[in-house]
């Protein structure tokens, strides 16, 4: 039986296969095989989706087993018709024929053909239907989801994602022994990333193959295949160009030089944002100069304490108030730690700032799971031996983007600062630009605890030495009290030198 890069060998156009389509090729004969059921891939705009899979997967699988269903579908007529020619002509043609012999019957329409073969059950052999059409009825072995979305318009709105989406998740997938869904990703809430939500939160729900194929992979960490059921990502070699014959890098250059950073990060690095609602927008970020810090917070977020791949991650934010009046991000930690190694964590980068900047961190810990346990720990240390660490309990919250809003008309008014080459910048960035509905939040929590003990006081924190209430930004004994001290200090130790005690 003839394998789908031989099957595309014989009908392609190209004397030689991409790369690209080969790989693709390769995760296709995983689900036709029955070693996967559901398989995701997100490519860049003009590398060929609809080439390989709309307008060739379906006639190698009919001709793997002749009385299966496929449905085929796409965000519009036009699209399906022609895919459904495009197999029809590929299964009457002579390769086709020598191969499989499969007869194609009489019974067909624009979008819908039937192979005449014995056991056949009537039922259209191939249907096509748009994503936003009526596809009620038609219970297939392999629904095949070409390009969800037409244009930006279509993406950014609201109402065709939800109409996309409910037609997906209460007609197509009940119906759909196997599934695979090619798109390129516009926006964070479209249909494959709301997909790969679900199966990463809920191992219950449909779980899926996701290979991710960027248009550029330089540092060999934007593409990559990854199983939702346990997390792991087998990550790609590095290249300068996915389709370089066709899409060499000087041309990729010349596109992400013309359009705006979130298209290329969507389009062609297959990284949606959540369009205008983005909360931290990645253009606000400022890069920190040669101001100093006047007074420097720590927050942390931690996992549940377990040091294994399928924890979220612990992390760290170094937020500072500098002398210049703005703020900066000084310090990201990011990873699985286990528990005692986490406060070991905290003392090591409290140490180290204050060894580098002279300051007393302040340090921020939410009152909840592992780290209402972490309280306790470095309390009781305290009470043992005290020490300079005194934590403030952050109050816990279900609503992460009510207190993200609180906290981020900093950013959003570019007073906040990154350093140019620090190597946590990118993975900050994109996590906060593509909250709340990025795959993980750990870093967005950190910041906004951090940034908030500047600026906001009461509903983020309790109050310390068991006082009754909220600590409010009027508390002498938080952070923001000290601020107009540390500035009165800057301005003597930067007249007359630091003071020498």
């Amino acid at each position: 039986m003839a394998t789908f890069i031989e099957h595309l060998t014989e009908t392609s156009p190209y004397k030689v296969i991409p790369k690209h389509h080969q790989l693709a090729a390769q995760q296709i004969e995983r689900v036709a095989s029955g070693e996967v059921n559901n398989l995701m891939l997100l490519m860049p705009v003009q590398h060929g989706k609809s080439f390989v899979f709309s307008d060739r997967l379906p006639s190698y699988i009919l001709g793997r087993n002749p009385l299966l269903h496929v449905l085929l579908t796409a965000y519009g007529n036009p699209l399906v018709q022609r895919a459904v020619v495009a197999n029809r002509n590929t299964m009457r043609g002579e390769y086709w024929q020598g191969t499989y012999g499969w007869p194609v019957g009489e019974k067909d329409t624009q979008n819908a053909l039937l192979l005449d073969v014995p056991g056949q059950d009537g039922r259209f052999s191939l249907i096509g239907a748009p994503l936003n059409g009526s596809i009620a009825g038609h219970t297939v072995d392999l629904a095949l989801v070409d390009d969800i979305c037409r244009n930006e318009k279509d993406a950014m709105s609201p109402t065709v994602r939800a109409t996309i989406s409910e037609n997906f998740f209460s007609v197509i997938s009940p119906r759909s022994k196997k599934i695979i869904l090619v798109t390129t990703p516009w926006h964070l809430s479209d249909l494959a990333m709301e997909n790969l939500r679900i199966a990463r939160t809920n191992k219950a729900a449909r779980q899926w193959t996701l290979v991710v194929l960027a248009a550029t992979n330089e540092e060999g960490k934007d593409s990559y295949i990854e199983d939702t059921r346990t997390g792991e990502r087998q990550y790609l070699e590095a290249y300068e160009a996915l389709w370089p014959e066709v899409h060499p890098r000087a041309e990729l250059d010349e596109i992400r030089a013309t359009m705006r950073d979130r298209k290329w990060q969507a389009l062609y690095m297959c990284r949606p944002s959540v369009g205008a609602n983005c909360l931290f927008p990645r253009d606000k970020w400022g890069t920190m100069g040669n101001a100093s810090p006047v007074l420097v917070n720590w927050a942390w977020d931690f996992a549940s304490g377990k040091a294994n791949a399928n924890n979220d991650y612990t992390v760290g934010c170094c937020v500072a108030l500098m002398n210049n009046g703005r703020y900066a991000v000084l310090d990201v930690f990011r990873g699985k730690p286990d528990f005692p190694m986490m406060k070991q964590l905290i003392f090591q980068k409290w140490c180290e700032t204050y060894e580098r900047y002279k300051l007393y961190p302040q340090v921020f810990i939410e009152d909840a799971s592992a780290g209402q346990q972490m309280l306790q720990e470095i309390n009781y240390a305290n009470m043992v031996s005290p020490s300079m660490l005194q934590p403030i309990p952050v109050l816990p919250t279900h609503n992460k983007e009510m207190r993200a809003e609180a906290i981020a008309s900093a950013q959003n008014n570019k007073q906040v600062d990154i350093p140019a080459d620090a190597p946590w910048k990118e993975d900050f960035i994109r996590e906060l630009e593509e909250f709340p509905l990025s795959e993980h939040d750990d870093c967005v929590d950190a910041y906004t605890w951090a940034q908030a003990g500047f600026v906001r006081g009461e509903g983020f924190f309790k109050p310390l030495d068991g006082a009754v209430g909220q600590m409010t930004i009027d508390d002498p004994r938080h952070p923001f009290a000290v601020l107009e001290d540390a500035l009165l200090d800057q301005e003597y130790n930067d007249q007359f030198g630091e003071m020498q005690l």
